[in-house]
């Protein structure tokens, strides 16, 4: 019998969703990891964009980007998340 996350992505690959439902994921763990501090906008060919309140924070963040990234894509048990796109 298949394991319940084989049977999924059989199926996600099936109906060319596995992508969709992969950045779903992401930006679900990265919106959880940001307690508020910044808000999600997208997720695509490993780019996470989010938005920071302002330009100060903006540039709070960006100063953090790499541990943002590993906190990310330890979560997620794999390297999803290769760049951060800051927006103010």
């Amino acid at each position: 019998m298949d394991k319940i996350d084989k049977l999924l992505d059989k199926q996600l690959n099936r109906n060319n969703l596995k992508t969709t439902a992969q950045s779903a994921l992401v930006c679900h763990v990265a919106g959880q990891l940001s307690a508020g501090s910044y808000n999600i906008i997208s997720f695509r060919d490993g780019i996470l964009a989010i938005k920071a309140k302002n330009n100060i924070e903006a540039f709070e963040l960006s100063t953090k980007f790499q541990e943002i990234i590993a906190k990310i894509n330890v979560k997620l048990g794999s390297n999803l998340v290769k760049r951060i796109m800051f927006k103010a």
